[in-house]
């Protein structure tokens, strides 16, 4: 088509028909443009469709990522409602005054106090697309911003757990090793098969209670309220770091609805 312009442009020049001559040149300049254009769709066209196969790769892979980070996420949040629960079921035994109990139950639920999850969520993925600015690959805003947003979340849950370990390292466990027979807690943590199971643990079962001392070690409770202050507070840490950890679950879990809907589109 351009050579017939250009022959024809041509044949008009060599007549001296000035006219006709720059109908033909403008349209030999309208159909390269237009050439231009096609090719350019063309490339542009390529290249949405490489984008898009590179995306449902990397929303299989996010997908991967935070379904593992929030099973893990859930497996945090139920130890820590567990030292809750027996915070409280240990505060209860000061309101009712009651603690003519079963010998094993509260070194049992002071044991599920002791505890200290912390949150460790897989970030590879994510920090590799902001790291390398490829968060652009991903359309949906909702996605964009939950992953810019992600890091921020995790360093505070972290900074909560950070505090609760040191409580529980440097003043808790210090408190009961002087005022509790702390033998037997240790003893609980390894041979309760609930415990066991509960935290994942791979404790040797060794037997290493003693038993003729653990009235005394529950009239100690009895005795001394301060026992009630560091049970409250393992309840207030607890049920603070999972709120926090209740909105990232949400968080978590729309993310990947979002995400599904999204691989069902590619």
């Amino acid at each position: 088509m351009i050579n017939f312009f250009r022959k024809k442009r041509k044949t008009l020049a060599e007549e001296n028909r000035t006219f006709k001559y720059a109908r033909y040149a403008i349209g030999e300049i309208i159909l390269v443009v237009f050439g231009i254009l096609i090719a350019l769709s063309l490339n542009n066209w390529n290249d949405i469709r490489k984008n898009i196969a590179k995306e449902k790769v990397i929303l299989q892979k996010l997908k991967s990522e935070y379904g593992s980070n929030l099973e893990q996420l859930n497996q945090k949040i139920s130890m820590r409602k567990d030292a809750a629960e027996s915070s409280v079921w240990l505060l209860k035994r000061f309101d009712l005054d009651d603690f003519n109990v079963k010998r094993d139950s509260i070194d049992y639920h002071i044991a599920r106090t002791l505890f200290f999850p912390t949150y460790d969520p897989n970030t590879g993925i994510t920090n590799e697309l902001i790291n390398t600015g490829n968060l652009y690959i991903i359309s949906n805003d909702s996605i964009k911003t939950f992953l810019a947003n992600w890091s921020a979340s995790v360093i505070d849950l972290k900074q909560d757990e950070f505090t609760y370990e040191v409580f529980v390292s440097t003043i808790y466990t210090p408190f009961l090793i002087e005022n509790y027979q702390f033998r037997n807690i240790v003893n609980e943590m390894r041979n309760n098969e609930k415990l066991n199971s509960n935290y994942k643990a791979s404790f040797t079962k060794v037997d290493i209670q003693r038993r003729n001392k653990f009235n005394y070690a529950i009239q100690k409770i009895e005795d001394n309220q301060n026992f009630e202050d560091y049970f409250s507070l393992v309840y207030d840490y607890c049920i603070n770091s999972n709120d926090m950890a209740y909105d990232m679950r949400k968080s978590i879990s729309k993310t990947l609805d979002i995400i599904d809907r999204e691989l069902a589109n590619k």
